[in-house]
């Protein structure tokens, strides 16, 4: 497979702790954490920005709160950023994502 040839060619694999595989969540993606070592799946960037904006775009001033959270990988302050989104999102407007 063309990329674990390149990880072995330009690496040392014994060093490496994590790959991080980034996606926007389909399976396909997601399959190469069958086909790697050592990978990790995450949601990249553009995607994660666009399920916030769905998932917060009636409380816009929510935004940098949750990005704050997010980049510090303080799950206990998304946490708590999305319970409060949840609380001011009118009843009947919540969808499962």
């Amino acid at each position: 497979m063309e990329i674990t040839d390149y990880i072995d060619d330009n690496y040392e694999l014994d060093e490496i702790e994590t790959i991080y595989l980034g996606g926007d969540g389909v399976a396909w993606i997601k399959e190469g954490i069958n086909w790697l070592p050592k990978v990790k799946y995450v949601l990249d960037r553009y995607h994660l920005n666009k399920y916030i904006t769905v998932a917060i775009g009636h409380l816009p001033k929510m935004r940098p709160r949750l990005w704050e959270g997010l980049n510090r990988c303080d799950i206990v302050a998304v946490k708590e950023t999305f319970k409060e989104i949840i609380a001011n999102t009118p009843k009947g407007t919540k969808k499962k994502l």
